[in-house]
């Protein structure tokens, strides 16, 4: 047995189940048929292999294997890790090295140092200097990885190690069953006591759930919390699911855009009466930022996460719970069962206006809002997991998906990684593939990295991926509207593509509708077919919603 065989075998022993990557020249040394257990895929680029990796992990709460070759295989990894670092997730990055003897960094042919240049970006970076420390050091960045605050590690190992014979596993080593969410503790019981007390003097608090309490497994000791005390819950989008869609304590997942999509005062409607929130697993990455909670009534603000904040400057806390956030839920949910039920405010008007949006079937010759597209998926599917790319639609899924299981919204809420949506998709079919999975990217995301079509077709995937069509960098293209009166559209604008075209040159069923009728008997039409489909549909934002409940925006009403 070669030490490539046995870090697969270790790695399956660590619940790895599948590697995503690219392999080059040393494909010599290991062609990941070794192992029969774990399965590797391989993706069209390494950003994507670290992103499917991501999003598997998710579902499965365990680390999960991305690998890369020597040079351009290592720096295409930056983007993933550093996705994994600002969204939590345990990735564990494995790249080939030279050999040993031929290493020299930034002189030798396609050799660079990959500890030194993503040290800043993960938890744990180590390149491999001889056989022996190979397990021991595998070991230590999924350790690492699934420390609090959980993140991504990275590992290079030479071409000669991985052709070295195996070495005997020291028991020091094995440490692989011991692998678990690490904290940092502070006086807890203190700080719980105190939110106790806030929850009883306060008129109307507010429960604000960030991801990692969702990956951490806390929705049901939240939705019982809730439940007893009769207290509203909110999320950032990567959050949403944590209580049904229905729920009447369900008060939404907070977008910043909220109230220019919906044209209503929501952000107001939410924030303005509650006097203490309390933030289970919040991380200010996620796009849900103090300031939009700074309305109304002035509020105290106590938070429960496995770490430290490590944002006062912008996050200020009156309480500071640092334990597992399932333990700090335990005690309250114990010690709060005499406390008489709070009478929740109303948001009525708000529901209705998104219920509104969300059933509108009116044709627009502008093009199909991207609202009516999830009143359509929501209709046809009730459950499925959504799979996000970063732009405008993203914040009108934040808005209108009915997520009804937590974890089922994947999307990069940390670093935002453009491109990410088909990559998130596949590994969420992975994961769950007994589940309906959608895809939503916009036509820059999507032919950004478009050629993950070909990966899922290989795959066999049923992923329904859906092309919001304008033409052009709507974000950005909005951003250009709310600084300036004249627009360049040359920094914003794309050449037009057939996207449905593409799709079927990749062997994937490709469906181009004109409008929102159309897109239900497309949806039949994918649920029939034995692989993936693309519709590519033509998306209208009105106005980039930027209009008078846009924040900082004067209307020129000439």
């Amino acid at each position: 047995m070669t030490i490539a065989q046995q870090i697969q075998e270790y790695l399956d022993k660590a619940g790895i189940t599948h590697i995503f990557g690219i392999v080059g020249r040393e494909a010599s040394a290991i062609s990941f048929d070794e192992n029969q257990k774990t399965k590797f895929v391989l993706t069209r680029h390494e950003f994507s292999a670290g992103l499917a990796a991501i999003s598997l992990s998710r579902f499965t709460k365990s680390p999960q294997v991305c690998f890369a070759t020597i040079g351009p295989g290592t720096t295409n990894f930056a983007t993933a890790l550093a996705t994994a670092a600002l969204d939590r997730y345990p990735l564990i990055a494995i790249v080939v090295q030279l050999e040993t003897y031929e290493i020299d960094y930034n002189n030798a042919h396609q050799c660079v140092d990959g500890v030194s240049m993503f040290k800043s970006i993960v938890k744990f970076a180590h390149e491999v200097k001889n056989p022996e420390e190979v397990i021991s050091t595998i070991d230590k960045a999924i350790s690492m990885s699934m420390s609090q605050p959980i993140g991504p590690s990275f590992i290079s190992i030479p071409i000669d190690i991985l052709m070295s014979p195996s070495i005997k596993i020291k028991e020091s080593d094995k440490n692989i069953s011991n692998i678990s969410y690490g904290f940092k503790q502070n006086d807890s019981k203190k700080n719980l006591d105190g939110i106790i007390k806030a929850i009883k003097t306060s008129t109307n608090p507010l429960l604000v759930v960030g991801d990692v309490a969702l990956k951490l497994g806390c929705e049901t000791a939240i939705k019982q919390l809730a439940e007893n005390l009769n207290i509203p819950v909110i999320s950032s989008y990567s959050a949403k699911g944590v209580l049904p869609p229905n729920h009447l304590l369900n008060y939404g997942a907070i977008t910043p855009y909220m109230d220019s999509i919906l044209k209503f005062p929501a952000l107001r409607s939410i924030f303005s009466q509650p006097d203490f929130l309390l933030l289970l697993g919040y991380d200010l990455v996620e796009h849900l930022y103090p300031k939009l909670w700074n309305i109304g009534n002035p509020k105290k603000v106590a938070r429960i996460a496995p770490y430290p904040n490590n944002t006062p400057h912008a996050l200020h806390l009156d309480m500071d719970v640092v334990c597992p956030v399932e333990e700090g839920l335990k005690y309250l949910n114990e010690n709060t069962r005499k406390i008489a039920k709070k009478e929740i405010y109303d948001i009525s008007s708000l529901r209705k206006r998104i219920k509104l949006m969300e059933g509108d079937k009116t044709m627009n010759p502008k093009g199909v809002l991207p609202n009516q597209v999830l009143g359509v998926l929501n209709e046809h599917y009730n459950d499925y997991i959504l799979a996000n790319d970063v732009g405008l639609h993203r914040h009108v899924s934040a808005i209108f998906y009915r997520a009804n299981k937590p974890l089922d919204f994947v999307t990069s809420g940390g670093l935002s990684s453009f491109g990410s949506g088909l990559p998130l998709a596949i590994g969420a079919q992975i994961a769950n593939p007994k589940r309906k999975v959608v895809a939503i990217t916009g036509d820059g995301g999507f032919h950004s990295n478009s050629g993950e079509i070909e990966t899922a077709v290989r795959l066999g995937l049923k992923i329904v991926i859906l092309v919001f069509n304008n033409g052009q960098s709507g974000l950005i293209q909005r951003y250009l509207v709310m600084g300036k009166k004249k627009i360049n559209k040359k920094i914003t604008v794309f050449h037009p593509v057939d996207f449905a075209k593409l799709a079927e040159a990749n062997h994937c069923q490709g469906i181009k509708i004109d409008n929102i009728k159309d897109l239900k008997p497309a949806l039949k039409k994918a649920d029939s077919y034995n692989g993936p489909t693309l519709i590519e549909i033509p998306i209208y934002y009105p106005n980039l919603y930027v209009n008078e409940y846009t924040k900082n925006y004067h209307i020129n009403k000439k």
